[in-house]
């Protein structure tokens, strides 16, 4: 695609290659919800615009050194792969913003940024996130931006109370630390994630992480691994008298399990019957309303 933007326009979706010129105008992409690629790039002034709209992901792929207008995910996902260093990113609700490339200032307004494609480095100038936003992380190695998430911010970063959500994908032990984000700067990082102030915990994967607002070099953003991935236990299993059986065990506190059965222990026949979340004190309990319907069954908690 090689166009020119002299006013606001709304299109189903942008792929393919080559440039648009933006100029001073709005370009609205994505309306037919469905996912693409755009190999081009873009330039304009400082007060044009590319909205991204509808549930789909666009992935931006070309270079766009110059363009200095700004960058709105309104909507859907979109996967900033190339460099467009001087247009600033606004994530708004619905919106996520991920990708391995580089962007201007990013700010999310109750949107979320996940670094990379699953996973990978995503490189910004200020990060700017406010209560409802969300910052999401993969954690499936140890690797910095190639096996879990990276943001490498190279300005100001502002947590504002967003939520922190990291998703553990590997058998990660102790000691593992993850500069989730990695702060060139040396302005300290302002404010914390939603409640997570400073040395405090947060469970991942059935693993418990401490995280500081100043490890790495001393402002980056790093969870710190500091139990091994905790399995849960059955403790008790009890007749109800009413052909139901109540299971009792333990886990880790606010964490959701799967609970399982099978009637065949020779098997790997495993069934999900519900889902059990352990208490505050770790204490999970679930009642199989099902039990009378079988002769025999065992049962196991699966950690998420």
């Amino acid at each position: 695609m090689n166009g020119f933007v002299n006013a606001a326009q709304t299109i189903g979706s942008l792929a393919g290659t080559g440039s648009v010129r933006l100029g001073i105008s709005t370009l609205t992409v994505g309306m037919n919800n469905a996912d693409t690629s755009f190999n081009g790039g873009f330039t304009g002034l400082a007060i044009s615009s590319l909205v991204k709209q509808g549930t789909g992901t666009l992935s931006l792929w070309g270079a766009s050194q110059n363009w200095i207008g700004s960058t709105i995910v309104g909507n859907g996902v979109l996967s900033v792969n190339g460099p467009q260093p001087q247009s600033a990113v606004i994530v708004n609700a619905g919106g996520t913003l991920a990708g391995n490339g580089t962007t201007g200032n990013v700010s999310a307004n109750n949107g979320k940024v996940t670094p990379g494609n699953s996973p990978g480095l995503l490189n910004s100038g200020s990060l700017a996130l406010n209560p409802a936003s969300v910052l999401e992380v993969e954690l499936n190695g140890t690797n910095a931006g190639v096996s879990y998430d990276q943001i490498n911010v190279a300005g100001t970063v502002n947590l504002g109370g967003a939520t922190l959500k990291p998703l553990l994908g590997f058998n990660s032990a102790v000691g593992n630390q993850f500069v989730i984000i990695a702060n060139d700067g040396v302005e300290p990082i302002t404010g914390t994630f939603n409640g997570l102030p400073e040395s405090s915990t947060l469970i991942a994967g059935s693993a418990i992480f401490q995280i500081t607002y100043k490890g790495g070099d001393g402002n980056d953003v790093v969870l710190k691994q500091i139990s091994a991935i905790a399995p849960p236990n059955i403790t008790g299993v009890t007749p109800l008298g009413n052909g139901q059986i109540q299971l009792s065990g333990t886990g880790i506190n606010g964490l959701i399990y799967a609970v399982q059965a099978n009637t065949n222990l020779a098997t790997g026949n495993w069934t999900v019957i519900g889902n059990a979340t352990a208490d505050q004190n770790g204490v999970l309990t679930f009642v199989d309303i099902d039990a009378l319907n079988y002769m025999m069954r065992f049962y196991r908690f699966v950690a998420p």
